[in-house]
């Protein structure tokens, strides 16, 4: 989840001055993994949303007296075990509230497929929550649903769907897809994501019907170039990049 998304849900701009410092210290702690935090980092990141803290004086006496916080040392502070128990069920209700999909960026940079379908919209941050979240399962299948989708998006939008449909008007399995793929002189791919079809169609496929199979971060980051390279070409040929 970018800080920008973060600070909307929870109407940041609402707080008084020391939840906006504690919600902010919160999501550098459980987003970005910082144990330790200075309150001019703090300062700075609120800054860039125009966000500004009157009287840092006041808030370093709130933070010496909060139960939240701990000093470490001159301006650097870490959120303790009282505070996260306290802030988690505030920031987690908050955020649940909306309906929202936590993201991070953590598998692919959202802002190369966000914006030109909802419903992709919503599947790429499903996969990147479910990839930051360890749900590596998960987060096969639904490359694997990304992946077939843009396939037929291609398809559609280059008007030779029709090649990959039967006769009673449905599209083929994923596997006959990408075997016509491979050939298709309209849709003309890559040689390099002519190569890599199968593999992302095994990935999914080892994680959907496998019974003793469980997908690993590694089946997932050493496939990661070849995917998002694959996905790039494929939103192009679908006409949902220009």
């Amino acid at each position: 989840m970018t800080f920008e998304k973060y600070v909307g849900i929870l109407n940041l701009i609402e707080k008084n001055e020391f939840e906006k410092v504690s919600f902010t210290a919160f999501f550098l702690q459980h987003y970005e993994k910082r144990v330790e935090f200075s309150l001019n980092d703090i300062f700075e990141l609120l800054k860039q949303l125009n966000i500004t803290i009157s009287n840092h004086s006041r808030i370093k006496t709130k933070l010496r007296d909060s139960k939240r916080f701990r000093k470490i040392k001159d301006n650097i502070y870490t959120i303790t075990s009282n505070g996260i128990s306290e802030l988690t069920p505030i920031i987690n209700e908050l955020i649940n509230s909306e309906s929202s999909i936590v993201t991070n960026n953590c598998l692919f940079d959202l802002s190369l497929f966000i914006g030109a379908r909802g419903y992709l919209d919503s599947l790429f941050e499903q996969v990147d929550n479910c990839y930051y979240n360890n749900c590596f399962d998960a987060c096969a299948v639904l490359i694997r649903r990304i992946f077939e989708i843009l396939l037929i998006e291609s398809y559609q939008n280059l008007g030779i769907d029709e090649e990959i449909k039967n006769d009673k008007d449905s599209y083929f399995m994923l596997e006959a897809i990408c075997t016509n793929a491979k050939g298709n002189k309209v849709l003309n791919l890559s040689r390099n994501t002519k190569e890599t079809l199968d593999d992302i169609r095994d990935l999914g496929n080892f994680a959907a019907h496998k019974i003793t199979y469980n997908t690993r971060k590694t089946d997932i980051d050493k496939r990661y170039n070849s995917i998002r390279a694959c996905f790039e070409e494929l939103y192009y040929k679908a006409g949902l990049k220009k």
